[in-house]
């Protein structure tokens, strides 16, 4: 039984981005199935606490995910607690001990570099810290920056058992290729319309990173700016 690839979409700016989504069928291809909501300082994607609690209040089925880097551990789970949000994406250098007190309470996405997620010793103790889901990508949260999965034994797009997702200047154009061997994908730039969220941009690049037909690549003009 082959196992449906698992898809999120970053930079979310406000509750009517989660409510498209959500019209679209579960079984629908174009079915999203995480939302990041990005609260990392400096990003052009960044939104206020209040923005964040009614996009989560909008998610009746898609699971809100917050995305920080760099943040107090304590801090990050008295704001997820406070938005009643289960999932966190840490994109910043956290020690071990963080991420471990963080996965004991929540479900926590860990962004590496290729450098880090080919560092057998490292992942591995991510996964014992509880980490579920392994993310290549940046520092640098919608970045835009392409990455190459690193030559790795992926067993079923897991890595020692856990999920392993892949992000970076990906898009309905080129997500199906890119799909290939992982668990599943995420896209920040690529969901964007002139440097805004773009539900239908969304939509498409699941139904395309599931195997429907890929609309053609984004031009200049659409700007999938590559920006944080």
């Amino acid at each position: 039984m082959t196992t449906r690839l698992e898809v999120k979409a970053c930079g979310a700016r406000g509750p009517l981005d989660a409510v498209a989504l959500e019209a679209v069928p579960r079984d629908d291809l174009g079915a999203v199935d995480f939302l990041g909501l990005n609260l990392v300082d400096g990003s052009p994607r960044r939104i206020d606490l209040d923005t964040a609690g009614r996009i989560v209040a909008a998610c009746l089925v898609i699971v809100p995910v917050l995305v920080v880097r760099d943040m107090a551990a304590a801090h990050v789970a008295r704001v997820a607690e406070a938005l009643s949000i289960q999932w966190l994406q840490l994109h910043g250098r956290e020690e071990l001990a963080e991420v471990r007190a963080l996965a004991r309470r929540f479900q926590v996405i860990k962004a590496l570099e290729p450098s880090q997620l080919s560092d057998d010793g490292y992942v591995l103790q991510l996964v014992e810290a509880g980490v579920k889901r392994l993310l290549l990508d940046g520092s640098r949260p919608g970045s835009g920056q392409r990455w190459v999965l690193p030559a790795l034994k992926l067993e079923s797009g897991r890595l020692h058992g856990v999920p392993v997702w892949l992000a970076g200047g990906l898009h309905a154009g080129n997500v199906a290729a890119a799909a290939l061997g992982v668990s599943g994908v995420d896209a920040a730039s690529g969901v964007e319309r002139l440097g805004r969220f773009a539900p239908e941009r969304a939509i498409a690049f699941a139904r395309a990173a599931r195997g429907e037909a890929s609309p053609r690549r984004p031009t200049h003009d659409d700007d999938p700016d590559g920006q944080a």
